[in-house]
């Protein structure tokens, strides 16, 4: 119920940032008469708050047009829990010329706005549910209202953070990650950058409240996208990667630092990797983030040289990445061409799993390695429905058996097993057959025929497999 309420909660805020955007950037515009429903009543998201009325008013409060309250302006003394009560309430009604003016009477104050964070901390039943909800309604529309107004690095916008950033431990877990996610800006959308002068704020709060450092982490990933953040604050973020000792800040460190300038974020990572242990989480941390972040040709490169198990997930999520696909296959062509580095091409097609149909069955068809040609089934079967033709392809490789361009009984039994599970009609019942042939060919190994057993058991009805009862027996011992 509650994930609930905060969703609906998270979709009225989304309306009233962009209606509050419209109206600052034009003080002279009239609200058109609202529909009014009763307190309390669940509300759509009005149609005038989206559209093409908000993005005149959004241009306006780029360009400077829009009118910006002084937030170190007189703050005269009022109920603030009263004014925030009768915000949630004409939020909740639709009343969207109340609903302004209860707005600028906080959000035109910084002493005021600073009240409202104090109140957000309460815990423990100490603040109602609908003074909490016009609290985080007035801290929304203000970050909203001086973010589009102001550019990253100006005193109200960074003060601004600052206050809302160092409130954060403050909060109670669901307005603390609502926060966290409007100063990285995933639910605003458009908000700048957090300014880079607040990296020793974050790195501190990272640093002090430990069990809460992956969502603080977060805001490193925003700062990424802050240009003035390369001159001022990339030694600290080189200094914070090498250092290699707080690991929920390494990864999104190493994406900032990436995005930001490659070439130093490459090298870092490379540093990095020649003292992490292989195996370790640290070695894990930055093969993924070189993966996600790092140039294509650079990424590939870089993970090809991380011979500890890590590459294959992080070459997985290289392969998430439109962008990263032409160069996966680039290097996978010039190794094969010149039958070169098992292990490199291996992993390389791993990272295919979104790869056409026919390329897998392609290299699964002409690789010269068994490995390799395995591990293309495997992609290649795991991550669709092959179809008819791919059905044919495994047959045709099995039959022609593993030393001899095909593939071995395990590889077979496996790729047809994930052709049962993911195809139907007579692709499927093919992929039943071949697993009944593996287990039933005595000329096998009984483990392979063992795992063929174990794959067709779930899916056929047990008195159909009453002549492989001698599977189940143990091997007898020799006296």
């Amino acid at each position: 119920m509650r994930k609930l309420l905060l969703g609906c909660v998270a979709a009225c805020i989304v309306g009233l940032v962009l209606y509050w955007a419209t109206r600052s950037a034009d003080p002279r515009s009239t609200p058109a008469p609202s529909s009014r429903t009763p307190p309390g009543a669940s509300t759509t998201l009005d149609p005038r708050w989206s559209g093409s009325l908000v993005q005149p008013g959004l241009d306006a409060a780029r360009s400077g047009a829009a009118p910006r309250p002084d937030p170190t302006g007189p703050s005269e003394p009022f109920d603030l829990e009263a004014v925030l009560i009768a915000i949630a309430g004409a939020e909740a009604a639709g009343d969207e010329r109340r609903l302004e003016t209860l707005l600028t009477s906080i959000v035109g104050d910084r002493a005021r706005l600073g009240a409202v964070l104090k109140l957000l901390e309460s815990v423990d039943g100490g603040v109602s549910p609908v003074v909490r909800r016009g609290g985080v309604v007035c801290i929304t529309v203000a970050f909203a209202r001086w973010s589009r107004g102001s550019g990253p690095g100006e005193p109200v916008t960074s003060s601004f953070c600052e206050e809302v950033l160092h409130s954060l431990p403050r909060q109670p877990a669901e307005t603390r990650h609502l926060l966290i996610g409007f100063l990285v800006g995933s639910d605003l959308g458009e908000v700048p950058a957090i300014p880079g002068s607040l990296l020793p704020a974050i790195l501190s709060l990272c640093r002090q409240h430990p069990e809460e450092a992956a969502s603080y982490a977060r805001l490193l990933e925003r700062l990424g996208q802050d240009p003035l953040t390369l001159a001022n604050h990339r030694a600290e973020l080189v200094a914070l990667i090498l250092e290699g000792q707080d690991l929920p800040l390494v990864e999104p460190a190493l994406r900032a630092l990436l995005a930001l300038d490659p070439a130093s974020g490459v090298a870092g990572a490379r540093a990095l990797l020649a003292e992490a242990p292989a195996g370790s989480q640290l070695h894990a941390l930055i093969v993924k983030s070189i993966a996600v972040a790092a140039p294509p040709s650079v990424a590939v490169e870089v993970l090809l040289s991380a011979a500890d198990g890590s590459e294959f997930a992080a070459f997985e999520e290289l392969g998430r990445r439109p962008e990263a696909r032409e160069e996966v296959r680039n290097h996978y062509s010039a190794l094969v061409a010149a039958n070169l580095d098992v292990r490199a091409r291996r992993v390389l097609v791993a990272s295919m799993g979104r790869e056409e149909t026919g390329t897998l069955l392609g290299i699964a068809e002409t690789d010269p390695n068994l490995e390799v040609r395995r591990q293309a089934f495997l992609t290649a079967t795991v991550t669709r429905d092959v179809g008819p033709d791919g059905l044919q392809a495994v047959r045709a490789a099995y039959a022609r058996g593993g030393t001899s361009g095909g593939i071995d009984a395990r590889c077979a039994t496996v790729s047809a097993a994930n052709l049962l599970l993911r195809s139907t009609g007579a692709t499927r019942d093919g992929a039943i057959g071949l697993l009944g042939e593996i287990a039933r060919d005595r000329s096998l190994p009984a483990a392979d025929r063992r795992l063929a057993l174990t794959k067709l058991r779930p899916h056929v009805p047990r008195e159909s497999l009453t002549d492989l009862e001698s599977l189940d027996q143990p091997a007898p011992q020799s006296q």
